[in-house]
């Protein structure tokens, strides 16, 4: 999403003259969910809660503003195995609803 559809749909903008450049924010999280359909005959809709959820909902959120378009919960990190070298370790951060602090990753910064 990140490295292929984003800059196409950027590129596209800037051709259109839509403007400059789309940002994204994308939160993760490992975890128990569950998922399934709410509400009424009239208004229906999918959704997932549980703890999982809410952290990646806060992750994405906390993305704004930082030179960071993804953020990893470490659930997710040790659930990567060895792909997990690709991602640099932010910090342990306080995110909102969470009883802890969440140690965040996030794609390692590319070289010179």
């Amino acid at each position: 999403m990140l490295d292929v559809r984003l800059p196409r749909v950027n590129e596209w903008a800037r051709s259109t003259g839509l403007g400059d450049e789309l940002r994204v924010g994308i939160g993760v999280c490992s975890g128990e969910l569950m998922a399934g359909n709410v509400g009424s005959e009239q208004r229906m809709e999918y959704t997932v809660v549980g703890d999982a959820a809410n952290i990646a909902a806060r992750l994405q959120a906390m993305t704004k503003g930082t030179p960071h378009q993804l953020y990893v919960a470490e659930s997710t990190w040790r659930a990567l195995g060895d792909d997990a070298h690709e991602l640099e370790l932010v910090g342990d951060l306080v995110v909102r609803g969470a009883r802890q602090r969440v140690r965040v990753w996030a794609p390692a910064a590319a070289g010179p």
